[in-house]
Order: C-alpha cells, then structure tokens, then sequence
C-alpha cells in the first residue's frame, strides 16, 4: 500500500496545531477560527449533522497544564451554557489518553441542550498536553435524534488523533 495507512481516510497535520488526526474521506475540513478545526459530512449527506471539532485553548493566568485544563473546561460550559437553552451536563468523567508510550489524563463531558429548537448532544474531551498550557478540546455534536447512529464515526476519529510531543516535530 502507498503513503496512506488506511483507506477511506484523509489525514489532517498541519504544523503547530500539535496533533494528527484523521477523518473520512468524504467528508470536509474546515478552519472557523485561529487553531479551531472542524470536520463534517458534506451537506446532503446524512453526516452532515455530525460535527467533530478540535480547539486548541491557553486560558489566561494558567500555571500549570492540570490548571489549564480546569479552567478551559469552565469557560467552555459557560459559554455554552449562556448560549443555549435547557443546558444539562449529563456525564462529566476523566478520560484518559494513552497512545503508545503516552499517557495524559482528559475530562470527559456529555452534554445536552436545545439550540434553534432541536435538542443536540454533545460529547467534549478537555486533555491538557505534557507542559504548558495549551488545551486541547475535542467534540462531537449531533441532534440528539442521529446522535447514537452518526457516533461510531466520531469515535473512529477520535480513536486516530495523536498528540504531538515537542521531540516529535
């Protein structure tokens, strides 16, 4: 086989974000704001619905990466809730990263909420890196309705993201 590990998938590197990741090749990526990624199906398509993102967060005045983490996920759940209507956290759990030889404890959040009328969920993983303060966030939102069937591809590009070590570059 060529350069690509697996078929059906396209890789996304780009430098400084400090991750790989990879996602179905049918779908789209976008970038809707400075080291903010989004991936999608195509409209038309029943993916279309599914949304995985991945931002990257420095909150302000954090010390150490644990901190950083904290603070991202507060200021994430208050924007959010803010935004939307009937806000519930549903799970909020530690994730843990481990990848070969590299472990890092995330937070896990299952959310629910009603926005322009439909009520989506959304799964967010907060994992802080190794040193730093930079925060990586990775989510999944969907209508509630397609949630649980649109899910398995969302976990499959959760399953190929790779954080970067500084060694790595």
């Amino acid at each position: 086989m060529g350069p690509k590990a697996k078929t059906g998938v396209k890789r996304f590197a780009e430098p400084g974000y400090g991750y790989t990741i990879e996602y179905p090749v049918a779908w789209k990526m976008s970038k809707p704001a400075s080291m903010a990624t989004m991936f999608s199906g195509r409209e038309g398509t029943p993916d279309y619905a599914a949304i995985v993102g991945i931002q990257n967060i420095a909150p302000l005045g954090a010390k150490s990466p644990n901190e950083a983490a904290k603070r991202a996920l507060n200021q994430l759940k208050a924007s959010l809730g803010n935004a939307v209507r009937n806000f519930t956290v549903l799970e909020n759990r530690d994730w843990p990263y481990v990848r070969q030889a590299t472990t890092l404890m995330g937070r896990q959040l299952l959310m629910s909420y009603k926005h322009a009328g439909v009520v989506f969920q959304k799964r967010m993983i907060v994992l802080p890196r190794f040193e730093g303060t930079v925060v990586h966030v990775w989510s999944y939102t969907a209508p509630r309705t397609l949630y649980a069937s649109l899910h398995p591809k969302a976990e499959r590009i959760l399953r190929s993201w790779i954080i970067l070590t500084e060694a790595r570059k």
